[in-house]
């Protein structure tokens, strides 16, 4: 039987990227991603997907792509943009985006992950798009 994760959040659930700078580029969001200190992160990312999709996978990906996240029509749910290139900082004009997550040995497909994204410790002038 092929199992599949294809699907996308619409709504924030609780992954936030606590940035410790001002800015990220791609692969330094992906690093933060897959540190040791998110093994628990991880595991709940498992049992969202699952819960999302109905699937029982036990492991994901490194992963590879990152993509914007855009306000729906109705301004209540986001849905999937285009995909974030690899020297894009990621700062105040995304302070939403999503993560794509493979499972290659358990599934097929992509679950693009909702996150939300913080500021960093210096920067007064982005708070205004929190506000």
């Amino acid at each position: 039987m092929e199992v599949w994760i294809d699907g996308e959040d619409k709504e924030y659930w609780g992954i936030e990227l606590q940035q410790n700078i001002d800015f990220q580029i791609k692969s330094q969001i992906i690093n933060w991603f897959m540190m040791e200190q998110q093994t628990q992160m991880r595991s709940e990312v498992i049992k969202h997907i699952n819960k999302e999709v109905n699937t029982q996978i036990t492991k994901i990906d490194r992963p590879i792509k990152l993509y914007e996240a855009k306000l729906s029509t109705n301004a209540k749910t986001f849905e999937p943009g285009n995909e974030i290139g690899d020297n894009i900082l990621i700062g105040s004009e995304h302070p939403y985006f999503y993560i794509g997550i493979t499972s290659s040995e358990q599934a097929f497909g992509e679950y693009k992950l909702l996150v939300k994204n913080t500021l960093g410790p210096s920067s007064e002038t982005q708070k205004k798009w929190l506000e």
